[in-house]
C-alpha cells in the first residue's frame, strides 16, 4: 500500500467516524476522529494498516539518525532500562473549570441559523475557525464563531478542486489567513482564504502526497510531506512559487521551527509494533541551528516533542520522559497510546477512569475532567488535531466542550 493511500484511508475512516450516525446510549466507549488529519491523525485500522514511521533523514547537510536503530532504521531507546512502572492510582479528577478557569467553553452544536459546525482552530483568545458541511465529509463554508457573544461571521467558501480524493482538511490558521490542503490526481493543492473575508485561493499545487503537517510562519504555508519528507514554504497571498527550505530534505515539522525525523510513531501502543521506535526522535531548529536527541530509558514505543516524549508499552501502561530521560513516571492513559507528541509540548488527552476524558499536563502533573464520559448519549472521545493546535473540543449531548490549551498557564 503506498504512502498516499494510507493517508487517504486514515483520513476518510476518521472523517467517517467523526460524522457517522450516533450510536445508542450505553453502547459504551466511542472514540471520534477528525476529518483528515487536521494535525497527526492517529486511528486504529485492522487491515488497513497506516502509516509506519519514517527511516533515516538527513538535516542541515548531515545524518540525523545516529545512536541505536531497530531492524527498520528507526531509532530506538538506548539508555540502560529503569525498574518497572506501575500505572497510577486511579484518582476522583476534578473538573477543569476548576482546575484552569476560562479555559473551557461549553457551545451547542448549531451556530445562530441551526447550521451544524465542526471546531477547527483558535483565531485568537475568543474566537474560534470554524467549518460547515457542504455534503457528508465535504467542508462546504469556513465562519469566524466568538464563544463570548454566541455569533458567527462568514469567511469564506471552501472552493473544492475537480477529481479531489481527499476533501479540505488540516486547517490552520495565522498572518491573517485560513490554511487548508486538499490530495486528488492532481496532486496535493494547498489553499488559504483572509480571515477578514474573501475569496479563496490557491497558494500551490504539487505533485507530491499529501502534507504531514501544515502550518504558517509569518506570510508564508509551511508544510511537511507524508511518507519522503521534505519541508516547503509558500507566500499565503498566493502567486509565489514554492521553495524547499534549505537542510529539511526528508524532515517533517514538529512544531514550528522545529522539525526531524522519523516521522510521529503512529503505532504507538500495539504491543510489539516499532517496540522502542522513537518519533521525533532527532530535530533541529531551522532558524538557530540548535539540534537535539533523545536519550530514553524504556525500550517501548515513543513518540516526542521538543522537550517531553511519551510512550507506550502495549500493555496498558503510558509513560513520559523528557528528551533527555529525566522526569521518568507512568500518566494517566490516552488515546489510543497516544501517537502522537504532547499537545503544545506538555499536554495530552487522557482516560483516567471510567471512560472520563481529561486534559493532563506533563509540566505539573495537574488534570482537569472535561465532565463528559465517552460513549453515553451521544458524548464521545476526539481525537487532538496535532501537537501544535492550542484548540481541542470533543462531543457531548448536542454540543461540544471546546477546550483553549494555549489559556493554561
Amino acid at each position: 500500500m503506498t504512502e498516499e493511500l494510507e493517508t487517504a484511508l486514515r483520513r476518510t475512516l476518521r472523517d467517517a467516524a467523526e460524522r457517522a450516525p450516533k450510536a445508542p446510549p450505553g453502547i459504551g466507549r466511542e472514540t471520534r476522529h477528525r476529518r483528515a488529519p487536521r494535525g497527526y491523525s492517529k486511528m486504529a485500522l485492522t487491515a488497513a494498516a497506516v502509516t509506519v514511521a519514517i527511516g533515516g533523514a538527513t538535516v542541515g547537510g548531515r545524518t540525523l539518525m545516529r545512536g541505536s536503530h531497530s531492524a527498520s532504521g528507526t531509532p530506538v531507546a538506548t539508555a540502560n532500562p529503569s525498574p518497572s512502572l506501575r500505572p497510577p492510582k486511579k484518582v476522583k479528577v476534578p473538573p477543569i473549570e476548576k482546575v484552569w478557569p476560562k479555559t473551557a467553553y461549553r457551545e451547542p452544536r448549531t451556530l445562530p441559523g441551526g447550521r451544524e459546525y465542526t471546531p477547527l482552530a483558535f483565531i485568537d483568545d475568543r474566537t474560534v475557525l470554524v467549518s460547515t458541511d457542504a455534503s457528508f465529509e465535504k467542508a462546504g463554508s469556513l465562519y469566524s464563531y466568538d464563544l463570548r457573544d454566541h455569533t458567527a461571521k462568514h469567511i469564506t467558501q471552501v472552493i473544492t478542486p475537480p477529481n479531489t480524493r481527499i476533501f479540505a482538511t488540516d486547517f490552520t490558521v495565522g498572518g491573517g489567513y485560513a490554511v487548508w490542503w486538499f490530495t486528488g490526481d492532481y496532486g496535493t493543492d494547498i489553499w488559504s482564504a483572509p480571515l477578514s473575508g474573501g475569496p479563496a485561493r490557491l497558494v500551490d499545487r504539487a505533485k507530491t502526497p499529501a502534507p504531514s503537517r501544515l502550518t504558517v510562519d509569518g506570510t508564508d504555508a509551511v508544510w511537511s510531506v507524508s511518507g519522503t519528507g521534505g519541508v516547503h514554504r509558500a507566500p499565503l497571498a498566493g502567486g509565489g512559487p514554492a521553495r524547499e527550505v534549505p537542510g529539511s530534505r526528508k524532515a517533517h515539522i514538529l512544531t514550528w521551527p522545529w522539525i526531524g525525523s522519523p516521522a510521529a510513531n503512529q503505532y504507538l501502543g500495539r504491543q510489539g509494533k516499532n517496540a522502542g521506535d522513537i518519533g521525533f526522535a532527532h530535530v533541529k531548529n531551522v532558524l538557530t541551528g540548535q539540534t537535539l536527541s533523545a536519550r530514553l530509558t524504556d525500550h517501548v514505543s515513543w513518540n516526542c516533542g521538543v522537550t517531553w516524549c511519551v510512550g507506550n508499552d502495549g500493555k496498558g501502561l503510558t509513560e513520559a520522559q523528557r528528551r533527555d530521560g529525566s522526569g521518568r513516571r507512568a500518566i494517566p492513559p490516552g488515546e489510543p497510546g497516544p501517537s502522537m507528541p504532547p499537545i503544545l509540548g506538555r499536554f495530552t488527552i487522557a482516560l483516567p477512569s471510567g471512560g472520563t476524558i481529561a486534559v493532563y499536563d506533563l509540566d505539573t502533573g495537574r488534570m482537569g475532567d472535561l465532565q463528559i464520559h465517552s460513549g453515553k448519549g451521544g458524548a464521545g472521545l476526539v481525537s487532538p488535531f496535532g501537537p501544535t493546535s492550542r484548540l481541542y473540543y470533543t462531543t457531548t449531548n448536542g454540543g461540544y466542550v471546546i477546550v483553549d490549551l494555549g489559556a493554561i498557564r
